[in-house]
């Protein structure tokens, strides 16, 4: 399973995900490919989001036809898409199930994200252990911290989605995820770097990888 790691801070959003999709083979762990990013960035007139997801790799779903603004670019060949695959049943990434999720008239962060957690729970494939969507985001100029997930914070299956999330107002760094893959030193050591507000955002890149 994916580590998510996110630096919430008042003045900023860092977030790193691995690319790497894997599945069970023989009851083994199979790499499938290392280049399957793992997250979106949603910007809507009250605000922006990063997501990352973390759980099931891969989604079935009805494809939704993408908004087409008249006299764009690409107009052509994506009314054609939407042609050919408007109602077709789609086998896709999580992260292509969470594009075309997102793909729909303007709106607000808040509807976007209950909007993804009402999608996600018709996703039949979803359900077969955790999976959740870290979203930690800028609404009216202010940090929040919101989890998409169909478990609790430690782990128990809630059987749906559900949003949880709070304002953030001081610096903090959030993992979802598989937790072993990171040491409690290293935790410390990234949560004292965080508490002192970077002179550029770039200073902070290094510190989630």
């Amino acid at each position: 399973m994916t580590l998510i790691l996110s630096i919430v801070a008042p003045w900023g959003i860092w977030q790193c995900t691995d690319y790497r999709l894997t599945m069970m083979q023989g009851g083994h762990v199979v790499g499938v490919t290392d280049w399957s990013p793992k997250h979106v960035t949603l910007l809507c007139p009250d605000g922006a989001c990063s997501m990352a997801y973390t759980g099931q790799a891969s989604a079935r779903w009805i494809y939704r036809p993408v908004p087409i603004t008249p006299g764009g670019a690409g107009l052509d060949e994506q009314t054609r898409t939407n042609a050919a695959n408007a109602g077709r049943l789609i086998a896709g990434t999580t992260s292509d199930w969470l594009l075309n999720t997102l793909r729909w008239e303007t709106c607000t962060l808040d509807q976007s994200l209950l909007h993804v957690r009402d999608t996600a729970n018709r996703v039949s494939n979803f359900r077969r252990g955790l999976t959740a969507f870290a979203a930690p985001c800028f609404l009216g100029g202010r940090a929040w911290w919101i989890l998409i997930a169909n478990a609790t914070a430690f782990g128990a299956p809630l059987g749906r989605f559900e949003n949880t999330g709070f304002e953030v107002t001081e610096p903090c760094l959030f993992a979802v995820g598989d937790l072993g893959a990171v040491s409690r030193a290293d935790i410390q050591r990234v949560k004292k770097i965080i508490a002192r507000r970077p002179a550029y955002p770039e200073d902070h890149f290094a510190l989630l990888l």
